[in-house]
């Protein structure tokens, strides 16, 4: 944060500083790294980062295990938004959890459940007012690298605190106007407790994913199971006598809603390559 670097070993936190062309080179949080101290004694010199086994451009994070999807039913959820994040934690083969929050103003739990029990590895609901679900999502952060993901004001930083009061993440409020949050949190940070390393990362309503479009389909749980008359359709505009996802979907066995999203994401990215190449 502001061109400073801090380490985390032997459970204490120390500055940082990196070594000769590692300034030029993107340092990411969570980052392992090699160090020696620094001629004075007083800090330390990153000297080497390891080799990654992921690495997220947006937010910047490396060698993260789950991530852990935040939702509110104020702000309204951006529903494009989250399938994109999961569409790019599945091409880096990162588990999602989804957490809706704040369930003591309103409840999204069943819609979500009904669109995303196939696509995610868990779905909670939780409260931090009320300290609902709250131990069910310690549970599933033990023993890995989590990293907090969605739109500001969904009440991350409130969940960190009741995860762990000693964190201290700031919390911000909903601007009633435009019922959009404050974004309070302006870093990535990785908070350790016990055997839990958690990111809590800035709020964010844009994302852009970089992959082919005609590839897309393949992070669709719910498409895979069924077989197309055609190896390469899309579930675009084919006839649904060719086309099982489109058949399926006029049947209601495959989520409208989830399906409609996904035309959605597949023309955005189709549009951006095009614009590219003009």
């Amino acid at each position: 944060m502001g061109g400073q670097y801090q380490i985390y070993l032997n459970a204490k936190v120390y500055n940082a500083t990196p070594r000769g062309n590692l300034k030029l080179n993107k340092l990411y949080v969570g980052d392992y790294v090699d160090v020696s101290l620094n001629e004075y004694g007083t800090g330390y010199v990153i000297k080497k980062v390891l080799e990654r086994f992921n690495t997220l451009v947006r937010p910047p994070l490396s060698n993260v295990d789950q991530i852990v999807l935040v939702i509110a039913p104020i702000p309204k959820p951006d529903f494009v938004l989250i399938d994109k994040l999961i569409i790019n934690a599945k091409m880096l083969n990162i588990d999602v959890v989804i957490v809706v929050n704040k369930s003591d103003v309103e409840n999204l739990y069943s819609k979500v459940c009904s669109e995303y029990s196939l696509a995610v590895s868990h779905i909670l609901s939780t409260s931090a007012q009320k300290n609902e679900g709250i131990e069910d999502l310690k549970n599933l952060l033990k023993n890995k690298f989590s990293c907090f993901v969605g739109q500001s004001a969904v009440g991350k930083s409130t969940l960190l605190n009741a995860i762990n009061p000693t964190i201290n993440a700031e919390t911000g409020s909903l601007s009633k106007k435009i019922e959009r949050g404050k974004n309070t949190t302006r870093h990535s940070e990785i908070y350790v407790f016990d055997d839990i390393l958690i990111a809590d990362t800035p709020g964010f309503s844009l994302y852009d994913l970089d992959i082919d479009c005609n590839d897309i389909k393949y992070y669709y749980p719910e498409f895979q199971k069924y077989t197309c008359k055609y190896l390469n359709c899309n579930h675009f505009n084919e006839n649904e006598s060719e086309c099982e996802v489109i058949k399926n979907v006029n049947l209601g066995l495959i989520n409208l809603d989830r399906y409609l999203r996904y035309k959605e994401i597949y023309k955005q990215v189709k549009e951006k390559w095009q614009n590219l190449y003009k």
